[in-house]
């Protein structure tokens, strides 16, 4: 399984020029933990 296909990426968040990467998604898929 590719983790970084379940990242999702938040462009200028919290500030411009940061990229925000929440791994949110990747917690909440049991397949993607093992």
């Amino acid at each position: 399984m590719n983790l970084e296909a379940k990242l999702r990426h938040v462009m200028d968040f919290p500030k411009p020029g940061i990229d925000f990467i929440d791994i949110t998604p990747v917690l909440q898929d049991p397949v993607a933990l093992k």
